[in-house]
């Protein structure tokens, strides 16, 4: 795909081929990475009881893409998700959660 005609204009049929496309992706919620965060925000220690809710956004800490080096691109993204911007760094737009 071609990421962009300058460095300020995106190449719109290169944005249309990601039109209607997703990635799902399943994890195990665990109580590790929770306390691995509270322990770098330096908040109280302890690891949550079942079915304790998340603070907002820290669902960010599951769910994350695991990709071989050999797939990842120059700009640390996986080859094939990324997309086509004019800027060499991407930032994630959204992230939906849906809890089972």
């Amino acid at each position: 795909m071609s990421a962009a005609t300058t460095s300020d204009t995106l190449d719109e049929s290169a944005l249309r081929q990601w039109i209607g496309r997703s990635e799902s992706v399943d994890d195990a919620v665990t109580a590790t990475p929770v306390a691995a965060l509270c322990a770098t925000l330096d908040a109280p220690p302890g690891r949550p009881a079942d079915g304790t809710p998340l603070p907002p956004l820290w669902h960010w800490l599951y769910f994350l893409p695991l990709h071989r080096q050999s797939e990842i691109g120059p700009d640390g993204h996986a080859v094939k998700l990324r997309v086509a911007t004019p800027s060499k760094r991407q930032t994630p737009c959204s992230r939906d959660a849906t809890h089972r």
